[in-house]
Parts: structure tokens; C-alpha cells; sequence
């Protein structure tokens, strides 16, 4: 089987889904996805969290999930600017923007005299400008769940107010756990993550999927299942109709948060599945579209996608074999 890499657009997506490798639903998805949970790269320089003594005022958030663990910290208030696709919650998107979620604008960043800037490592260029600057920055990662909380419990100490993160974490570890206690099945249903692609087209085509990515096939395995996908060094590969067919799924989840802007429903995403009509997933009905706007950004409301992939997994038939019985993917 031969997978090519997922490759995020540099260029902000047209609303039209004509410029970018897959379109702009893919384009959108896989952009926030590899920002949140990319691999850092060696080369970005080290930033130093703030002293937790000295509570920032005029904090800019340079990546949605980044922006909704503000918010979920009551920190909204001292949010001074977002980028274009910080929308949520809705109080965001009426907050000054800093450009496109991979290319910043620093001189609009630096406008808004910021106190601090949160970000990822793999900011690079928008990190090292700020730097140079002496723009006080603190860097978070998104590669696994582990990694979320541990950004939230980071984020809230910077700004003084470790009690909140430390309460939020230990909700949402709460609600992992209550997911990861389930009964589960002897086999564990093997469960393909869609992660973006082109639609729309009545094909199935440029399908982006999951592979050991750390976070997607983290949630499968806590949500039940097993990742479908043996790729482990491409983490999200992308893979034709046969190689899908190969893979032979129980479940399919396909990740379509941007479905209204494109002008499809999940009953039209869900018929060009019938391209591998043999695969458990289509022929059994389990091709669950997920279209809520958290499924593709790794904030605190990962849990949500979490306990829906379980629900979705619950409800599949059970498995015809050929997985590791007792649970284990």
C-alpha cells in the first residue's frame, strides 16, 4: 500500500475549495490538526512562560484551540487579539484578528501590545519574530491528549490562575476515564478516521485518514476500537479507494466540520462512500459524519469528539475478526 503525506496549505483556503491540495474543508481541517498536534521542529527557538506572579492583561492567541482553553479558563476578557479561525466560543471572532492560523501577522500581533503571546512550536518564523522583539511568549503543544491537559494546567499558571486549569483537567479526566471504563467488545472493531478530503465531487478521492498519530488513534483506542490504518510513520497519509478496501473498516468516522460553507449535507459526504461499497463501514451503515466545529481543533473539547467516537463505536456491529482480543488495539 502506498501513502503520500498530508500536507498543509500555506495559503489561507478559498471559500470556494478551489485553491489548496484537497479544497477548503480538507484544507481547514488538516491545517488545524497539524498546527495543534504537529511535530515540533528542532529547529524553532525555546520560549519562556511568564512569571505565574505576574498576571498577563492583553493575551493573543495564535491558534483556535489555544484561544477556546482561554476562554475555558475565564480568561476571555483578556484576550486582545485571535487569528481568522478563532471562532469559538462566538465572543472570539469579535475579537481584533492576527492573520491566517499558519502565516500570523506580526506587526498586527505587535499593534495590540500584547503582554503575551501563546502559541505552538511550530509558529517557527511567527516565534522567532517575536522574539527578537522581546514579546513575552509561551509555547504550548497539542500532539496527544496528555499534552492537551498539560497545556491547559500551563496556560492557566502563566496566567495566575493555576486552581482553574487544575479544575478543568481534572474534569475532563473525569469524563476520559468514564469513556476508557466502557465494556468492550472480545474484537475490537477496526475504526478509520477521515481527517479531510476533497467532496463534493460525487467521488472519493484525496482521502486524508489517521494514522499512528498520537492523538486520533488515541482517541479510537480509549473510544473502543482499533485504528484501522497500519501507517506509522506518515501520520496522516493519504490513501486511494483500494487501499481503503485493504483496510477494511467496522466503522468510518469522517471529520467534516465545514460542510454549511461547502453546501453539503452528511447524507451527500456519506454517498461517496458507496466508491468502496464492500468495506464493513459502507455496507453495515456505519459511516458517521461528524460536522460540530471541535472535531478538528485539539482544545479542551477534544472529550466531546471522544465520547461521540465511543458512541459511534458502541453502535457497530460486532467485528468479523482478525483483531487483538481483550481490547487491546
Amino acid at each position: 500500500m502506498v501513502y503520500k503525506p498530508a500536507r498543509a496549505s500555506k495559503t489561507e483556503p478559498s471559500a470556494a475549495g478551489g485553491r489548496g491540495w484537497p479544497g477548503r474543508c480538507a484544507a481547514v481541517a488538516l491545517a488545524l490538526i497539524l498546527l495543534g498536534c504537529g511535530r515540533q521542529p528542532s529547529a524553532a527557538p525555546s520560549a519562556t512562560a511568564p512569571e505565574a506572579a505576574r498576571p498577563s492583561a492583553r493575551i493573543v492567541s495564535l491558534a483556535p484551540s489555544i484561544t477556546e482553553t482561554l476562554y475555558a479558563l475565564d480568561l476571555g476578557s483578556r484576550v486582545v487579539g485571535v487569528t481568522s479561525y478563532c471562532d469559538y466560543p462566538p465572543e472570539a471572532a469579535t475579537k481584533p484578528k492576527v492573520g491566517a492560523l499558519l502565516d500570523p501577522n506580526v506587526e498586527a500581533v505587535l499593534a495590540l501590545r500584547p503582554d503575551l503571546v501563546i502559541l505552538f512550536a511550530s509558529h517557527g518564523a511567527a516565534l522567532s519574530a517575536l522574539a527578537v522583539l522581546e514579546i513575552p511568549c509561551l509555547t504550548v503543544s497539542g500532539d496527544t491528549m496528555e499534552q492537551i491537559l498539560t497545556s491547559i494546567q500551563t496556560i492557566a499558571t502563566a496566567c495566575a490562575c493555576p486552581e482553574r486549569g487544575a479544575a478543568l483537567t481534572t474534569s475532563l479526566r473525569r469524563r476520559i476515564d468514564a469513556v476508557a471504563s466502557r465494556p468492550r467488545p472480545v474484537v475490537l472493531p477496526r475504526v478509520l478516521v477521515s481527517v479531510g478530503r476533497s467532496m463534493g465531487s460525487g467521488r472519493l478521492q484525496d482521502v486524508y485518514v489517521a494514522g499512528e498519530d498520537g492523538f486520533f488513534s488515541e482517541l479510537i483506542r480509549l473510544a473502543g476500537g482499533r485504528n484501522a490504518c497500519p501507517e506509522q510513520t506518515i501520520r496522516f497519509p493519504m490513501v486511494s479507494p483500494e487501499g481503503i478496501q485493504e483496510m477494511n473498516p467496522d466503522v468510518i468516522i469522517e471529520l467534516a466540520a465545514d460542510l454549511d460553507r461547502l453546501g453539503l449535507t452528511a447524507a451527500d459526504v456519506v454517498r461517496e462512500w458507496s466508491a468502496v461499497s464492500e468495506v464493513p463501514a459502507v455496507r453495515r451503515g456505519q459511516v458517521h459524519v461528524f460536522t460540530e466545529d471541535y472535531v478538528t481543533v485539539p482544545g479542551p473539547r477534544f472529550v466531546l469528539l471522544l465520547e461521540q467516537m465511543a458512541a459511534a463505536i458502541a453502535a457497530a456491529p460486532p467485528a468479523a475478526g482478525g483483531g487483538t482480543p481483550g481490547g487491546g488495539p
